[in-house]
């Protein structure tokens, strides 16, 4: 009997050690996200204040940044106070934030991918774009935000399978669909791995041709209207390798352990999974507005008055009350007048 209860408490404490992580490490965690989401959530709320919806070509992001911070206001918080308790109090928030982190983050990876390929149009077929900009511009990013929560939410809470949360896992360990191969592959390699892989490849695809076209301009004689396009050409291309690289550097990884763990699902891989890289997406989503910010001329040019005008407004205040200092303290230091003595 005293091996047999040795024998459990020890498997209980190797199930805490692999579903449960140190204290000290959700702390961490904990305060990297809550100081990176105030900055980033300005940003956010300042780039929308400022941005000019009319310009087509540059929708997307505003669709991009409105996504984004969704993700900032409504599922972070979930992981936040998750990362602070340690679980999320109760198994019927699961298939809540369940639904919330997988949409949101598919929107996110999905409008990444359609940005990158919008923009691969704009920058060399525009007059097709522009031409036929419902069909090509509003209808795609339509039927991407409408497929992304119907798809999770008919898996999470219509898909007859008997999912088991674990409160003190993140998102709850996931539902049960994810351990059906063929359903789990196709959401892993169809909605993640997929679009992740579009964004590369047309990134490369861009580079590639603009080093090609800038090389065919040293050796022709190029118009100032052509010289001028390429420019543009040049920014925006610019503008989407600082975007795209955050969803790269942020998914990439994951993607690639959460691929291997469904051929070979080991402990190693499982806790390497749960506690590292499913984390990393939140940087790229903290990080992307504060890029966008940077790499937005107009929003850029700003945020760059906005501070001046708040330095010039904070000197100026600074220069009043130095000068009243100054007049309150030459009137306390004037000798009184004498007053006249009567003959």
């Amino acid at each position: 009997m005293a091996t047999s209860a040795s024998n459990q408490s020890d498997n209980i404490s190797d199930d805490n050690d692999v579903f449960t992580t140190p204290i000290l490490e959700h702390t961490i965690k904990f305060y990297i996200l809550l100081t990176l989401q105030v900055p980033s959530l300005a940003c956010v709320f300042f780039i929308l204040y400022h941005f000019k919806w009319r310009r087509l070509h540059s929708q997307i992001y505003g669709i991009l940044i409105i996504e984004n911070g969704l993700i900032i206001t409504i599922e972070l918080p979930i992981t936040l106070f998750f990362l602070y308790r340690g679980d999320v109090h109760t198994e019927t928030i699961c298939p809540i934030w369940i639904s919330l982190n997988y949409s949101l983050f598919y929107l996110s990876i999905a409008l990444m991918a359609w940005t990158s390929f919008e923009r691969y149009l704009f920058i060399y077929y525009e007059n097709v774009i522009t031409k036929h900009y419902l069909l090509l511009h509003y209808f795609p990013i339509a039927c991407l935000i409408l497929y992304g929560p119907l798809f999770y939410l008919s898996l999470v809470y219509l898909y007859k399978c008997q999912s088991y949360y674990d409160i003190h896992a993140f998102v709850c360990g996931g539902t049960c669909y994810q351990y059906e191969l063929a359903l789990g592959l196709f959401d892993w390699i169809g909605n993640i791995i997929t679009p992740i892989f579009i964004t590369f490849f047309i990134n490369i695809i861009i580079v590639i041709r603009h080093f090609l076209q800038k090389h065919r301009m040293r050796e022709a004689i190029v118009s100032i209207n052509r010289h001028q396009q390429w420019r543009r050409s040049a920014k925006m291309t610019v503008q989407l390798l600082a975007t795209s690289m955050l969803y790269i550097i942020g998914w990439v990884p994951y993607t690639t352990i959460g691929l291997i763990q469904i051929f070979e699902n080991t402990e190693q891989l499982a806790s390497l999974l749960s506690t590292v890289f499913v984390f990393i997406p939140y940087m790229q989503t903290l990080f992307l507005p504060i890029i966008c910010l940077l790499f937005m001329p107009d929003i850029r040019h700003k945020f760059y008055s906005t501070l001046v005008e708040l330095y010039a407004v904070k000197i100026f205040r600074r220069g009043n009350r130095i000068q009243i200092i100054e007049n309150q303290s030459m009137m306390t230091a004037r000798p009184p007048l004498a007053s006249k003595q009567p003959n």
